[in-house]
């Protein structure tokens, strides 16, 4: 089995009123299922955006999900975060759902444009991540400067190990990108607040499951 962990670190921040010039990427979250027949869709459209000319804006993560086969190895890996991540967003019981900076969205043939759209808005935030490998962990700092303006208070930081990796489902998907492995804090994240022109250094430290590949850690964002 072939195996890339990465560390993605996302500021969930409704940012459609924020003001900076901060280049952000947008938040995809893909609620999936690896025996889904009609999931292959949302991963092609994740695909096709990749390979685009905004592809390096945005963070993808895919969750799998229970339904509608509760037998999908790559859910049973976690089913606490991937079932707390669904009772948070509170969608229909069914995969592919997709959530864009924590909005739901409809069928994935619309969702290149909506991303489109989303890309252009800058960021209030600047991030910079930096981490270290150690022998059965590795910590990941995260520096973070607000430069604009946030309209909301109830702002929360995730720290998501995210894993490529091979396993043959029902669905014909083979190769997995951005599998969610562990959500550090929990699928509510960390609550955060933090002032015009301040600076704030949050960090963690993430003990490696014995099925991650350490030698291939990463940090992503």
């Amino acid at each position: 089995m072939k195996k890339t962990v990465k560390i993605l670190v996302i500021a969930l921040i409704p940012l459609a009123f924020a003001f900076s010039q901060e280049e952000r990427k947008v938040l995809v979250e893909v609620f999936t299922n690896s025996h889904c027949p009609l999931c292959p869709s949302a991963h092609t459209a994740v695909d096709n955006y990749l390979t685009g000319p905004n592809g390096d804006k945005i963070n993808f993560i895919f969750y799998h999900m229970m339904y509608p086969y509760p037998d999908d190895a790559l859910y049973l890996h976690n089913t606490v975060d991937s079932d707390e991540r669904h009772e948070y967003y509170n969608p229909v019981a069914a995969t592919p759902r997709g959530f864009f900076d924590g909005e739901i969205q409809g069928s994935s043939s619309g969702w290149s444009s909506t991303l489109d759209n989303l890309v252009s808005v800058s960021s209030p935030l600047k991030i910079m991540l930096s981490g270290i490998k150690m022998n059965n962990s590795f910590s990941v700092k995260a520096e973070i400067t607000r430069t604009g303006d946030i309209p909301d208070t109830d702002l929360v930081i995730h720290f998501v190990v995210v894993e490529d990796l091979e396993y043959a489902g029902r669905n014909g998907i083979v190769y997995h990108k951005n599998v969610m492995r562990d959500m550090v804090d929990g699928a509510a994240g960390f609550p955060f607040s933090i002032n015009l022109n301040e600076t704030k250094i949050d960090e963690r430290l993430i003990q490696v499951h014995n099925e991650w590949t350490k030698d291939s850690l990463d940090v992503v964002f």
